[in-house]
C-alpha cells in the first residue's frame, strides 16, 4: 500500500510476511516429527521459506515436475489428481491447513506424481527449500527423523486405503474416507463433527473413482441411517464412532 509519500509501505509488507512466518512455524511445530526438532531448527526453516498465493485451480505442481521443496498449507486447501486412461480425473486426496507435502521428491529427487492445485481462491502455501532440510538434518537429527515419520505415515495411509478398496462396497469406502477426513479436518460441535473443508459430491466421486450417481446413493444410505448430513457441500458426521463401526462391520 502506498504511503503519503507515494512509496510502497515496506513496513506493512514485512509485517504481513512476519505473520505468515509465525503461522508457518506454529503449524510446523505441531506436525508429526517436527514437534521434536530443536526450536532453532524450526526458526531457520521458516526464515528460509516464502509465501505463494494460488487462485482456484491454479497449479502448484504439475505431474512429472521436479519439486525440491516442502509445501505447508497455511490457508485454503490443495487437491491432488491424476488422469485415468478413460480420461476421467481421479482426485487422489486433499491437503488442508497445517498439512505438508513434497517429502518423496525432496528426499530422492523423483518427479512429483500428481497434479497439485488450489481448491479455492486465495490458498496460501508456504514453501521451504529442500536443500535447507538437508543442511539442517546434519545439525539436528530430529529433522531427518521428522521426514522419516512423515513418509512412514503416508505409507500407512496408502496401505490402509488399498486394503479398504479391495472388494469393498462404495458405502464402506465412503464411510472410511469420511472418518479419515473427520479425524484430520473435523471440528467438534453439539451435533457431531463437521468437516470444515467444503467437499462436493463431484469431489467424492473423484476421490472414490465412482460415478456421482453411485456416490449420491451411498450418501443417501448413510443419511437414512442417521450417520451423516450434507448441506451446501459441508459434511457433518453425527457420531464418528458409529460411522467407523459401520465402515468396519458393513451393517446398517
Amino acid at each position: 500500500m502506498p504511503t503519503a509519500t507515494g512509496l510502497p509501505n515496506e513496513t506493512s509488507g514485512q509485517h504481513i510476511q512476519s505473520a505468515w512466518r509465525a503461522a508457518a512455524r506454529k503449524h510446523l511445530a505441531a506436525s508429526l516429527g517436527f514437534c521434536d526438532c530443536l526450536p532453532s531448527s524450526l526458526d531457520l526453516l521458516v526464515e528460509g521459506g516464502w509465501l505463494r498465493t494460488l487462485e482456484k485451480d491454479e497449479h502448484l505442481i504439475r505431474s512429472g515436475d521436479g519439486f525440491d521443496m516442502l509445501a505447508l498449507v497455511l490457508e485454503g486447501s490443495l487437491g491432488f489428481s491424476q488422469m485415468r486412461a478413460d480420461g476421467q480425473r481421479y482426485l487422489v486426496g486433499m491437503q488442508c491447513v497445517g498439512d505438508t507435502i513434497g517429502y518423496v521428491p525432496m528426499v530422492n529427487g523423483s518427479p512429483y506424481p500428481y497434479d497439485t492445485f488450489a481448491r479455492g481462491d486465495g490458498a496460501q502455501i508456504f514453501l521451504i527449500p529442500g536443500e535447507l532440510f538437508r543442511q539442517l538434518r546434519l545439525r539436528d537429527p530430529n529433522v531427518g527423523r521428522a521426514i522419516e515419520l512423515q513418509l512412514a505415515y503416508r505409507m500407512q495411509l496408502a496401505y490402509a486405503k488399498m486394503n479398504r478398496d479391495a472388494g469393498q462396497t462404495i458405502e464402506v469406502r465412503l464411510a472410511h474416507t469420511l472418518v479419515l477426513w473427520a479425524q484430520r479436518y473435523g471440528k467438534e460441535g453439539p451435533d457431531g463433527v463437521c468437516i470444515e473443508e467444503r467437499v462436493s459430491q463431484e469431489d467424492l466421486s473423484d476421490v472414490l473413482g465412482a460415478s456421482r450417481q453411485r456416490v449420491n446413493f451411498a450418501l443417501r444410505r448413510l443419511k437414512q441411517a442417521g450417520l451423516v448430513e450434507m448441506r451446501y457441500s459441508q459434511i457433518r458426521i453425527r457420531d464418528v464412532g458409529l460411522l467407523l463401526k459401520f465402515a468396519n462391520d458393513n451393517t446398517l
